[in-house]
C-alpha cells in the first residue's frame, strides 16, 4: 500500500464535477433523522447520475433534480435558477461547497442539508461562512463512505451532514449519525 492510500491523499485526477456518487445508507440516514413531512418537494441542484434522489424518492417524497453537468441552463449556482420545493438536499462538488451553501441559503424556503467532509467546518476561512449562514444541525456519520468503492471497502475519508432551517433556534447542534441496518 502506497503513502498516499494510507493517509487518504488523491490518487490521479479528480473526477469532472467531482462526480462521487453519493452511497445510499448516507441519505437513508439523513432522511430518518430529520424525519421532513413527506409533502415536502426536495430539490437536488447537483443530482448527478440520480443516486440520492432514488432514495429521496423510495423514501417517498417528490423531487426536483438537476445537475450542473446536464443543468441545460439551469445551474443551482446563478441567481435567476429557482424552483417550488421545501427543501434543498445535495452532496455538492466539494470544490463548490461554498457557493453552494451561500447560494442555498439563499434560495432554501423551509431548510437544506448539504453532504460536506468533515474538516470543512475546521478552518479559519469557513468561520465568517459559517457566522452568516448558521447552520441548524451539525451532523458527522459514525463510518466512512464508500464513495469510490473501487478503491476498496475502507475509504479514508469522514464526511458530516450540515443543515439549515428558516425558522426554530438559532442554536447549532452536533449530532453524530450511526450507519443504518440495511
Amino acid at each position: 500500500m502506497s503513502l498516499n492510500a494510507i493517509v487518504g491523499a488523491n490518487q490521479g485526477t479528480r473526477k469532472d464535477y467531482d462526480f462521487y456518487p453519493t452511497p445510499p445508507e448516507v441519505t437513508y440516514t439523513l432522511l430518518e433523522a430529520l424525519e421532513l413531512p413527506k409533502e415536502y418537494v426536495i430539490w437536488e441542484p447537483a443530482a448527478g447520475d440520480g443516486a440520492m434522489m432514488e432514495v429521496v424518492h423510495n423514501a417517498g417524497y417528490k423531487v426536483i433534480a438537476q445537475d450542473l453537468a446536464w443543468a441545460a441552463g439551469e445551474d443551482f449556482l446563478h441567481p435567476d435558477t429557482k424552483h417550488e420545493h421545501d427543501f434543498i438536499l445535495t452532496n455538492p462538488p466539494w470544490s463548490l461547497a461554498e457557493e453552494f451553501i451561500v447560494a442555498g441559503c439563499e434560495k432554501m424556503h423551509r431548510g437544506m442539508a448539504l453532504l460536506l467532509k468533515a474538516t470543512f467546518w475546521n478552518t479559519k476561512g469557513h468561520l465568517a461562512l459559517f457566522k452568516k449562514y448558521k447552520p441548524r444541525l451539525v451532523m458527522p456519520l459514525t463510518w466512512r463512505p464508500a464513495f469510490v468503492p473501487e478503491r476498496g471497502k475502507s475509504p479514508m475519508l469522514d464526511v458530516l451532514w450540515t443543515v439549515w432551517a428558516r425558522e426554530g433556534p438559532s442554536v447549532c447542534l452536533y449530532s453524530p449519525l450511526e450507519s443504518p441496518k440495511i
